[in-house]
């Protein structure tokens, strides 16, 4: 979300509407957690602190590097001076950039995953029936498919477990 609460903010601020305000429209709007997050820097004002050591307290609750980029900016441009709304737009557009480029390669990340599952959970219990079935014609003692069958049904929910858990790892974060 933090995209397009950027660009909120830029274009509020290009039409004349003031930080302080910008700052209430976007924790006003719908932008999930960040918003929230934006309401509490408008409660530590309201109960008196700085509007920059409410943004300095933002930082330190929030570990997104995005955010803390947009943070610098803001308090940078509340002490120099320059064109914000411009620069929260441009922030926009690189943070945006840069969760396109992570779900890619999320993406491609899913694309092996998933032809490793396909392989381990189709290719993996045809061979171990084949070799069952080979070995039970030779007259050799191997393992019996109710063996086989238990194992591939134990087997088969902890891997699904594991790839879900891998999958939720790799899952892109801003």
């Amino acid at each position: 979300m933090l995209p397009y609460a950027l660009r909120h903010m830029g274009t509020q601020l290009s039409s004349g509407i003031g930080l302080p305000e910008t700052i209430i429209s976007v924790s006003k709007a719908n932008y999930g957690v960040l918003s929230d997050e934006f309401n509490r820097i408008v409660r530590d004002m309201n109960k008196g602190l700085g509007f920059e050591e409410a943004i300095t307290f933002l930082d330190k609750r929030v570990s997104s590097e995005p955010l803390q980029r947009a943070t610098r900016q803001i308090r940078r441009a509340l002490r120099t001076g320059g064109d914000l709304a411009k620069t929260l737009n441009l922030l926009a557009d690189e943070t945006a950039f840069e969760m396109r480029m992570k779900l890619r390669d999320y993406t491609q990340s899913l694309n092996m995953l998933t032809m490793i599952y396909m392989f381990i959970s189709a290719v993996i219990p045809a061979m171990l029936m084949i070799t069952i079935n080979i070995s039970a014609g030779g007259g050799r003692s191997g393992i019996s498919p109710q063996v086989a069958g238990v194992i591939y049904l134990i087997l088969l929910p902890f891997l699904l477990f594991y790839f879900i858990l891998v999958i939720k790892g790799l899952e892109p974060r801003l």
